[in-house]
């Protein structure tokens, strides 16, 4: 039996635009050699529901290269914590976590995702409405959110079939419902995108009562933002890329945003994203056969080094 894992590939980029290069994966390295155990390696996500994000595997590799997988952990009442000989334990898997019960109350793996690096790129399952969760994680790990000069992912652009990225000329938002996670606080913007077309077109009709229709849906808000002609000379197709990144990064595959060529074709944001979908072989409880999966997100993250993204 096999299961379709889709593979999401992000750019690494860091806040300290001194420096040319990226380090990301020599730093991840070098904290992994000085934490030995999950003591050392996980985040509580919140302070009241006791969740935490759990480094629950990670292997060095040849060429600066990180191979993890990262859990979202959910406390019960009969074991609001994981267990002290679990924190000492260098690793942790999904089987061991849901069988670590007292009196049967176990812990919960919420979310398990698995991912690769090296210093340029993150290949992992993740999909972009999460990634957010990553980034909190890995700066946390590595000290970079007490320093600043935290590093962010951006979800990799492929161009779409038929259509130059030069030709973009807007970007529309439409039932954009959206909240972007960070270690502290929430943002939905969203709704702040859409609100600010709702009021612009009740400002524009008056005191016409707008609302029900809004509510059934007869009229809708869309906000259009676009390119300018004299930003666009200066722009190669890398800085269209990023900038497509940027509205892409963090949104949820059902929100409506899509990017308008010059003769007016409209294209999804979901279709512009890189994606790679794999067979990876499942064992006997349903798990994946993480020897299997390794291989095969080395073997893409490879092709994208070699394809020079």
């Amino acid at each position: 039996m096999s299961k379709k894992i889709t593979l999401y590939a992000y750019s690494i980029e860091n806040e300290d635009i001194s420096r040319p290069y990226s380090d990301f994966a020599q730093k991840f390295h070098e904290k992994l050699s000085t934490t030995k155990t999950i003591r050392q390696r996980y985040y509580e996500v919140n302070t009241e529901t006791k969740e935490v994000d759990v480094l629950s595997k990670s292997v060095c590799m040849e060429g600066n290269i990180v191979y993890g997988a990262l859990m979202r952990v959910i406390p019960s009442k009969e074991m609001p914590g994981l267990p002290e000989d679990y924190l000492d334990k260098e690793e942790i898997s999904f089987s061991e976590l849901e069988g670590a019960g007292v009196n049967n109350g176990k812990m919960s793996c919420k979310d398990l995702y698995y991912f690769i690096l090296d210093n340029k790129h993150v290949v992992t399952t993740i999909p972009n409405s999460r990634i957010s969760r990553f980034r909190a994680f890995v700066n946390h790990f590595l000290g970079t959110d007490l320093s600043g000069n935290l590093y962010r992912f951006s979800i990799m652009i492929t161009q779409p079939e038929n259509i130059l990225l030069q030709d973009l000329t807007k970007i529309e938002f439409a039932g954009v419902n959206h909240s972007i996670e960070s270690s502290n606080q929430q943002k939905s913007v969203g709704t702040q995108v859409l609100g600010i077309a709702k009021e612009m077109l009740h400002s524009l009709l008056g005191e016409t009562d707008i609302q029900p229709l809004l509510d059934k849906k007869i009229l809708t808000a869309n906000l259009v933002v676009k390119f300018t002609d004299k930003g666009k000379k200066k722009m190669n197709e890398d800085e269209v890329k990023r900038a497509m990144s940027a509205v892409i990064t963090n949104l949820s595959e059902n929100e409506d945003v899509k990017f308008l060529t010059k003769d007016n074709k409209r294209i999804k944001a979901g279709e512009t994203i890189l994606i790679h979908s794999i067979d990876v072989d499942e064992v006997d409880n349903g798990l994946l056969n993480e020897i299997d999966l390794k291989g095969q997100m080395q073997a893409y993250l490879k092709e994208i080094v070699n394809l020079g993204l």
